[in-house]
């Protein structure tokens, strides 16, 4: 079964799957508060909406460009995907104040290629 999957099918399921798995630790600190009952006294404060609309834009577009990948010609909407991914991996970062959106950079960095 292995044989079967293509080089290119395994980069993006491994993309959508390192971006499913980045968002466990966004998932839990806005589900802390909530399970903890007030949770005023957590250091780490959920994710505003303008974070998740990143991370769902980062998602969208990863996808969007990976569906044909190595198999069909750029042009400049994909170009502007690609800066829509690069900014939404920035804004996960800063809206969350970690790490996370470094990930999703290495992740986007398979797509430039």
């Amino acid at each position: 079964m292995l044989v079967r999957i293509s080089h290119t099918r395994l980069l993006r399921a491994a993309g959508l799957f390192t971006w499913a798995m980045v968002g466990l630790p966004l998932l839990y600190l806005w589900l802390a508060p909530h399970l903890a009952g007030g949770g005023d006294d957590l250091a780490l404060r959920p994710m505003p909406w303008q974070g998740w609309l990143a991370y769902l834009a980062f998602g969208a577009c990863y996808a969007w460009l990976t569906r044909g990948l190595g198999g069909r010609r750029h042009r400049l909407p994909d170009y502007l995907l690609l800066v829509v991914l690069t900014l939404a991996a920035l804004g996960v970062s800063y809206y969350n104040g970690s790490g996370l959106g470094s990930v999703l950079l290495m992740v986007a960095a398979c797509v430039l290629p």
